[in-house]
């Protein structure tokens, strides 16, 4: 199966912002084990799409509407998987990205 390198990275992020803990750029790049620059890229995509959001404290967490079902019940990081796929490939296939 082809993936999409970028869509892979940002549900990595996602993944690692579902435990509803606000997280550093540096925090979240280390978790994820990507460059600080790539993380930062990503993050800002996810955060003008309104899936994060970044705090005044310059910290990213999952945005309102995608927290609050997770906070619920915690097993639900596949449903958050599930509703953020349609909106990354439509980021991939808008920015043309392949690999």
């Amino acid at each position: 199966m082809s993936t999409v390198r970028s869509v892979s990275l940002a549900f990595t992020i996602l993944r690692s912002l579902a435990d509803g803990r606000p997280w550093t750029l540096t925090e979240v790049a280390s978790r994820c084990s990507i460059s600080p620059s790539s993380c930062l890229a990503l993050l800002k995509t996810l955060v003008a799409e309104g899936v994060v959001e970044r705090s005044a404290s310059k910290n990213y967490l999952l945005a309102a509407g995608w927290a609050e079902p997770l906070a619920a019940d915690p097993g639900r990081g596949a449903q958050l998987v599930a509703a953020a796929r349609p909106l990354l490939s439509r980021l991939a296939r808008d920015w043309e990205v392949t690999s």
